[in-house]
């Protein structure tokens, strides 16, 4: 498979396969004007999302990959991988827009995997990497190697840290909703090793976004949901759906209320809550589809 962009669509579990009623509440108030989603078939529970462009891949120059490597970002994220050969010589480069973003990816193949570094026209840059490689599992630190549902686990460089997020395996999910007596329509989970326990979103009767910490879990190993225990109930941060064309107002929870009303892919959707920097390098280019039509929330952090 290509390594400048994987789609990461089947790693959706059931929680986000059929939000329609969600879906088309959310996609009837997005701004056509604003370009983020066409409403026209919202009614139907459908709609065509924003799309991006892209240079055709080619191999990298010397100078993007000097570019990466020389990133503190990157080197977080080498580190944290025990420091795996890089093999600069299969690097590849493209560059995507949309609506939103503009962002010159590099994608710097490793013997574990290949790292997205994404430079956005203003000069900011972000680094990701994906447990996707899984015949590379036995070269990955021990402490990575038994991730479950690894192909949604994201590692995010950040200057001098890293962080991991994974979406909750099936098991985990289904406790979560039983405790909490919750619909999957409107739920998603993740592990997030910045708040070392699950972070679960939903959206409730008033149709605001909340926010529940669950302790007990583990990131790095399918947790034993016996010890889950749930605190700090949150309200939403995205004053309602109604600020789907931004108005100086979104925030996290306004990018995971898009990522789940469009479909998005679980593994970009944890990322984008969780962290913020690297969000759209994950939308532009380690998931693709209709998660394209989120990127405005990269304006929000």
């Amino acid at each position: 498979m290509d390594i400048t962009e994987r789609n990461m669509t089947d790693d959706r579990t059931s929680t986000f396969e059929d939000v329609s009623g969600t879906r088309r509440k959310f996609l009837q108030q997005m701004s056509v004007a604003g370009g983020a989603v066409a409403a026209g078939t919202a009614a139907a529970g459908t709609a065509a999302a924003g799309t991006a462009t892209a240079t055709p891949p080619g191999r990298a120059t010397d100078e993007d990959v000097e570019a990466a490597l020389d990133d503190s970002k990157v080197q977080s994220i080498l580190d944290e991988l025990g420091s795996p050969k890089v093999l600069s010589k299969r690097a590849a480069s493209t560059t995507k827009s949309n609506q939103d973003v503009t962002i010159h990816v590099t994608y710097v193949p490793t013997q574990v995997g290949s790292i997205a570094y994404g430079v956005h026209e203003t000069g900011t840059t972000e680094a990701a990497f994906r447990f996707d490689d899984v015949r590379a599992r036995g070269l990955l630190p021990d402490e990575h190697r038994s991730l479950p549902n690894e192909r949604s686990a994201i590692l995010t460089g950040l200057d001098d840290d890293v962080v991991l997020t994974r979406v909750a395996t099936d098991r985990e999910l289904r406790t979560m909703l039983d405790d909490l007596d919750l619909d999957p329509e409107t739920v998603s989970a993740y592990a997030s090793s910045a708040a070392n326990a699950f972070v679960l979103k939903y959206i409730d009767e008033n149709d605001d976004v909340r926010t529940v910490e669950v302790s007990g879990g583990s990131i790095y190993t399918e947790s034993d949901v016996d010890a889950f225990s749930y605190s700090t109930t949150s309200d939403s941060d995205d004053d309602g759906i109604s600020i789907a064309n931004h108005n100086g107002k979104c925030g996290p929870d306004w990018c995971w209320r898009c990522l789940m009303a469009t479909g998005g892919c679980g593994a970009c959707m944890a990322s984008c809550s969780a962290v913020g920097p690297g969000c759209a390098l994950c939308i532009m280019a380690m998931c693709g589809g209709t998660g394209y039509a989120c990127t405005g929330c990269v304006h929000c952090n």
